[in-house]
């Protein structure tokens, strides 16, 4: 148990003492803390934020069973603070970062706590360090200014789908007959349902090949930029932050979902029908807003930092990509199937066809290997995060990046 009566300050932690914090070992999958019977090898994490992410895991369980989530406090219509959360907040954060030595000593204690204020001791942990874990270069950024994986939600939606599911229902508690009536007259029916979405529904959402497309090019930037983080240990770090946030939102997502569809007393079998597009946006934008600014750093010669910090966590949840950050992942690995394109009919246009977009990848991975294996070659005189040193990699890289950037009407590129 850690004193209460007295809160030291929060002195900033440097790169030397966070590399100094005591570890615990997780598995390979990095979900799990490492024991015996694990396959591959431990990854050592601070325990601070190893433990604490666990430790928020579990407590965020028993609050789904219970209905609720710490993620409903940031609801912009009805905002929730614990009194007191700050200087909780700061006196857990010391305990960990000063006293606490083996993931045994601190788990207890943990639990005993709530999920809202581990997870704002994580923020403060992030807070405090002098230099943010995770670098984007240059053409990240200049990729997440143009665009954002998270497709907007219609402010009718729920609208529409409350309609729809009431003419559904109603349709089959109408008698036999009315119904043989309706279905002697469907087209007349449906034109009334065509009418209402025509009337509140008007959006243009992107193909699946499309959002493919985009989706492997942003993970293909933030993997190199990942790697150009010198520790393997830091590296590891960034990945069980970002893979336990995304089980976390998945999570959410799922049960609130489910909740909703109960409390309607829907039966559809289908995942995309019970799934509700605000509650994911929801989801991503609220955790993204608080994580992304701590986590990300860039050049100084950046501007809309905080703003390409929350894109480029918004980002990374929505690409739903939770294997990439496992360690040993490669290019390859993490870029999505699907590239195939239908064949084009007559002199129909579309994206040339499956040999180009194989080829537009193809080229990408290839330069983006060539321009990390230069960057390995550099990495002692590279003083500058996403710094001014170009190669001719990188001029390829750039080259095959922007060939992309000329898109058709529709992408998510804002």
């Amino acid at each position: 148990m850690y004193e209460t009566t007295e809160t030291p300050l929060l002195f900033p932690i440097s790169e030397d003492d966070f590399d100094e914090l005591p570890t615990m070992a997780f598995e390979s999958s990095l979900v799990a803390p490492w024991t015996r019977t694990s396959s591959g090898y431990p990854i050592e994490i601070p325990i601070s934020l190893g433990a604490t992410l666990l430790c928020l895991r579990d407590l965020h369980e028993l609050e789904l069973k219970e209905g609720r989530s710490f993620i409903d406090d940031f609801s912009p219509s009805a905002p929730f603070n614990p009194p007191n959360l700050a200087e909780e907040t700061g006196e857990l954060v010391n305990w960990l970062l000063n006293e606490v030595t083996t993931y045994a000593d601190c788990r207890q204690e943990l639990l005993s706590k709530n999920a809202r204020l581990l997870f704002e001791s994580i923020l403060l942990i992030l807070q405090r360090l002098k230099v943010p874990l995770f670098p984007l270069s240059e053409k990240t950024c200049n990729l997440l200014r143009r665009l954002s994986l998270l497709e907007p939600v219609h402010p009718y939606c729920m609208h529409i789908i409350h309609v729809l599911f009431e003419k559904a229902t109603g349709f089959c508690a109408d008698s036999e007959s009315l119904q043989q009536n309706i279905a002697s007259n469907l087209e007349d029916y449906s034109t009334d349902i065509t009418q209402f979405i025509q009337r509140t529904y008007c959006c243009n959402n992107i193909s699946r090949q499309d959002r493919l497309r985009l989706t492997n090019l942003f993970n293909m930037r933030i993997f190199q930029d990942l790697y150009m983080v010198t520790e393997n240990k830091t590296r590891n770090i960034i990945r069980v932050i970002i893979r336990n946030l995304i089980f976390i939102i998945q999570r959410y997502i799922i049960t609130m979902c489910a909740d909703m569809k109960t409390k309607r007393q829907e039966t559809w079998l289908l995942n995309t029908i019970n799934m509700r597009p605000h509650i994911c946006e929801y989801a991503i934008v609220a955790i993204a807003r608080r994580v992304g600014p701590l986590m990300f750093r860039f050049a100084r010669t950046i501007c809309m930092q905080n703003e390409l910090a929350v894109r480029a966590m918004i980002n990374i949840f929505c690409s739903n990509t939770d294997n990439m950050w496992l360690p040993g992942q490669t290019l390859s690995s993490i870029k999505f199937g699907g590239t195939k394109q239908p064949k084009k009919r007559g002199g129909g246009g579309g994206f040339g066809g499956a040999t180009k977009v194989k080829a537009d990848f193809a080229a990408i991975e290839a330069a983006a290997e060539e321009a990390e294996r230069q960057h390995q070659q550099q990495r002692q005189t590279y003083q500058q995060v996403g710094g001014q040193m170009r190669t001719g990699a990188d001029n390829s890289l750039e080259a095959e990046t922007q060939r992309l950037y000329v898109c058709p009407q529709g992408w998510v590129f804002i």
